[in-house]
């Protein structure tokens, strides 16, 4: 086996910042073992169908088929500086290419396992990823096949799905596919544009076990049963009672898996109560949750509850469709001088070290106060600068307060907050800035600071020297230094490289995204 040098060429790109010429890098791919199994023409079974030739072209037409020099990295499309330009990012931002995937079977039946292997170029690792199935009534039959690297090869991936007992007969096809590499670049791949997915298609056989209804929720209320709001009694509660949730649910088949139920607040705060199976009552499911201490009084009400079952249907009811629901509100008493409704304050934040290399570790320390409930979680962004397209999330933790006497005082300890992030060395070199802050206190007031809003964030930031994208020789190849020498410049016929085509963007910059403790937006 030998590694596979793939070397790109300058390419013309239109976008943001005007025409102009992006630069070269080359790639190292690790060495990809022999495809030991039948392809999909081999494999008895349903065969997929003409999927035609989109209306539109999409970014798979020019990513995969083209030269990867000539994509567009979302995180870069997406920035709304217009004067960035191509010619400024020196980390890597692409997305791993899904090159192909095979199945082992067309023809299973339920409890049957079917195993599939993939391969996946990307010069750094990329963790588990799944692809989706639809079966003949949609995403309702939906199944996930779940692939996990090889331990000797990082490309290439082994896949394995066992046909749940109460899968619904009929043809299965492919529906999407996301691949996110250790970088945190990430990309969507539908079979419309991938030839590599067209393939997999497979049909479940009839069995006696198969379960297409959702559960029924026949009642829900809020109090103890008897004197509880699905009989009409009101209900009103102290921040200090436990309040009891429940619901009657049933299934025709297979068994409830889960029932959830979502309490909002008159401010809409919410609070979702899980609720398990009651013991001596067969289709009874309860649960008990208390409101925050510095919540508001008013009216609470259901807004949603769902249930699920173990084939995976789901059923949502809101007000609107369920009377139990409608009626399901109850009062909470609480004086106006206990209600929090002011979100942290952010007093100051800095770092341990102002420069370093890529690949380093920096601390990241900040004193927040909150004038009622408390701090609860703090989360704060930092991304290469002026691209934004590289980032870290934070999540910063409260110190512990140091086991020793000292003299009464006043003692900062007690309002401050650390974490960590490490960079790559495939990173944006340059400077990393402190561009978003997210925090919430225990009576769950959001605090939403963002670099455009509070451009002082920025003034806290670390230079990162190194990397291994050297715009001057135009190279990424000291991932693996060592496959470089010797390597073939010839590619497999297994990979299954389309021709390059040129590239020209079509695809809309993404919306942006609302103020979410998860969500890596700068």
């Amino acid at each position: 086996m030998v590694a596979i040098l793939v070397t790109g060429v300058p390419a013309t790109y239109f976008g943001q910042g005007g025409a102009g010429q992006m630069p070269m890098y080359r790639m190292v791919v690790p060495p990809m073992p022999p495809m030991t199994k039948p392809g999909p023409a081999d494999i008895p079974g349903p065969k997929a169908p003409d999927w035609g030739t989109p209306q539109a072209p999409g970014p798979d037409n020019y990513y995969l088929d083209g030269d990867p020099d000539t994509w567009w990295p979302d995180e870069f499309r997406s920035n709304p500086d217009p004067n960035i330009t191509l010619e400024s990012l020196k980390g890597y931002h692409f997305p791993p290419i899904f090159r192909w995937m095979t199945v082992d079977k067309r023809i299973v039946k339920p409890g049957d396992t079917i195993n599939a292997e993939a391969l996946v170029e990307d010069p750094t690792e990329v963790p588990g990823w799944g692809v989706s199935f639809e079966g003949p009534q949609g995403r309702r039959s939906n199944i996930s096949l779940r692939f996990t690297p090889r331990k000797d090869n990082k490309s290439m991936f082994d896949g394995k799905l066992t046909v749940p007992k109460w899968a619904e007969p009929g043809i299965y096809y492919p529906y999407s596919t996301a691949i996110s590499s250790t970088l945190g670049h990430s990309k969507g791949y539908f079979p419309e544009y991938l030839p590599g997915m067209k393939d997999l298609v497979f049909e479940v056989k009839p069995s006696t076990d198969v379960d297409v209804l959702p559960p029924v929720v026949e009642d829900y209320g809020i109090g103890r049963p008897g004197e509880s709001t699905a009989e009409g009694v009101e209900q009103s509660y102290t921040v200090d009672d436990s309040i009891m949730v429940w619901a009657k649910v049933t299934d025709n088949k297979s068994g409830v898996a889960s029932t959830v139920a979502r309490i909002l607040s008159p401010r809409e705060k919410f609070k979702e109560i899980t609720l398990r199976p009651w013991m001596g009552k067969p289709d009874y499911y309860v649960g008990y949750f208390k409101i925050p201490k510095h919540y508001e009084g008013g009216e609470y009400y259901t807004a949603t509850l769902w249930a699920t079952d173990k084939a995976g249907k789901t059923q949502y009811h809101y007000p609107k469709t369920h009377d139990k629901l409608n009626t399901a509100r109850f009062t909470l008493d609480q004086p106006e001088e206990m209600v929090d409704s002011q979100s942290p304050e952010l007093i100051t934040v800095w770092l341990d070290k102002t420069s370093g290399k890529l690949g380093d570790t920096v601390k990241v320390s900040a004193i927040m106060s909150d004038d009622m409930s408390g701090v609860g979680d703090i989360a704060v962004n930092f991304a290469a600068y002026p691209s934004f397209a590289d980032k870290r999330r934070v999540h910063l933790k409260k110190v512990a307060q140091r086991d020793v006497l000292q003299k009464a005082g006043f003692n900062l300890e007690e309002n401050l907050y650390e974490g960590t992030f490490t960079t790559h060395v495939m990173d944006e070199p340059g400077d990393w800035k402190l561009s978003r802050i997210l925090a919430r206190d225990n009576a769950d007031n959001l605090l939403d600071m963002r670099r455009s809003e509070f451009p002082d964030l920025l003034l806290v930031n670390v230079n990162f020297s190194g990397g291994v994208r050297n715009m001057g020789t135009s190279q990424v190849s000291s991932i693996a230094p060592a496959l470089t020498q010797g390597a073939a410049t010839t590619v497999a016929p297994s990979q299954r490289q389309a021709p390059k085509i040129r590239r020209i963007d079509m695809t809309p910059p993404h919306p942006p995204r609302g103020a979410c403790l998860n969500c890596h937006e700068p």
